[in-house]
């Protein structure tokens, strides 16, 4: 536009959410606003959709994927993990009703845990309601409630983080198990190992939460409690990094994203592009080993395989959608944990939700970057 005010358009389209706004020149002929205004020449030529999605404008090329070249592998905590201070709670339940060789029965843990997340579930939600917090920033959330006519919260939990069916162990299931917290000794009985100590030594999760009363908030739009110590929420932090190194990658490489765009803007940062930038860079052979199966192959292909066997028009369009898809479930937990510690805050922007680093998330920040510079 020459001789115009600069256009207040927004950088993204609303409807794909993926386009890219390039001004490609500003002229000014005057200090004053000319009567006529007119539109520069300007070809824009748009690919049809490909996992790549590049644009070209007037033959150059132009490519807006950001390439990661963040440490670390696979060995992260899933979106069926979105908070940290359940596991926790679940191995200081074991170390309760172990025997002094340190073994226990799985139908005495599933009995206290689906009791104990009932009564922290229940006390949370009274205090999450006096506060006005809302779905997605509550930590009542993470503890399912027991109710026989609705199992299924509870059954994932008791898959995904114990590893049981409800009746017996499932052998290499169950995030404690994947973390070597327990060792399985019988379909019917956990041997905790050292492992499992530190989390034992840390104060008391399920007593720390029932005393919660009238928790500081650290957000207000929309409203966030700090849930646990400061201290509290290093130390879970430095046990969960010291036992899964490439958890620790993930979450600085995350946080490191989120401390640069809390520099620039109050706004902090717009997490709904990562997942496409991550998927798209698998598409085009460049895949972070953080998205691959633990043979080595990449989310991608594996995905690409199965459109095959699906017999789906896209093959490639299908296995990025899929891959975005799974990239989004694993950032939305990692996002989850780094709230409930208080690593981050939500800034509500529309129907937006950004996230801006803390004091403490910074100060967790450099600590494990100066960990990561000495080794």
């Amino acid at each position: 536009m020459v001789g115009g005010m600069y256009p207040n358009v927004e950088n993204i389209c609303r409807k794909c959410e993926s386009g890219l706004l390039l001004v490609r020149e500003i002229q000014l002929k005057s200090a004053n606003i000319s009567d006529n205004l007119s539109v520069s020449d300007l070809t824009l030529t748009h690919h049809e959709f490909s996992p790549t999605k590049n644009m070209k404008l007037d033959s150059v090329e132009i490519n807006e994927i950001i390439r990661n070249d963040s440490r670390g592998g696979n060995k992260i905590l899933t979106s069926f993990h979105n908070r940290i201070s359940t596991i926790v709670v679940i191995v200081q339940l074991m170390d309760e009703i172990a025997n002094k060789d340190r073994v226990l029965n799985i139908s005495s843990l599933i009995e206290q845990f689906n009791s104990t997340s009932n009564e922290i579930r229940e006390h949370l939600k009274s205090v999450e309601e006096k506060l006005g917090v809302k779905r997605g920033e509550k930590l009542s959330d993470g503890y399912p409630e027991y109710n026989e006519s609705n199992p299924g919260p509870m059954r994932i939990a008791h898959r995904n983080i114990i590893g049981t069916d409800g009746e017996h162990i499932l052998i290499k299931r169950g995030i404690i198990q994947q973390m070597g917290l327990v060792e399985v000794i019988s379909t019917t009985e956990f041997l905790l190992t050292e492992k499992a100590d530190r989390f034992i030594n840390l104060p008391c999760l399920k007593s720390e939460l029932l005393q919660l009363q009238d928790p500081q908030l650290i957000s207000l739009h929309p409203k966030l409690p700090n849930y646990f110590k400061e201290d509290t929420s290093v130390e879970i932090l430095s046990i969960l990094f010291d036992i899964m190194p490439d958890e620790r990658y993930w979450a600085t490489h995350i946080l490191e994203i989120i401390a640069e765009a809390s520099q620039f803007s109050e706004n902090g940062w717009n997490s709904n592009h990562y997942a496409y930038n991550e998927a798209t860079n698998c598409a085009d052979g460049q895949c972070h080993s953080r998205w691959s199966t633990h043979d080595g192959q990449t989310l991608f292909e594996k995905y690409k395989e199965r459109a095959i066997r699906q017999r789906k028009r896209s093959v490639e369009t299908h296995a990025a959608d899929r891959l975005e898809k799974f990239i989004n479930g694993s950032l939305g937990g990692l996002l989850s944990r780094m709230k409930e510690l208080g690593m981050i805050i939500p800034i509500r922007i529309g129907n937006t939700k950004n996230f801006k680093i803390t004091p403490l998330g910074e100060e967790v920040l450099l600590k494990f970057q100066q960990k990561e510079m000495i080794a």
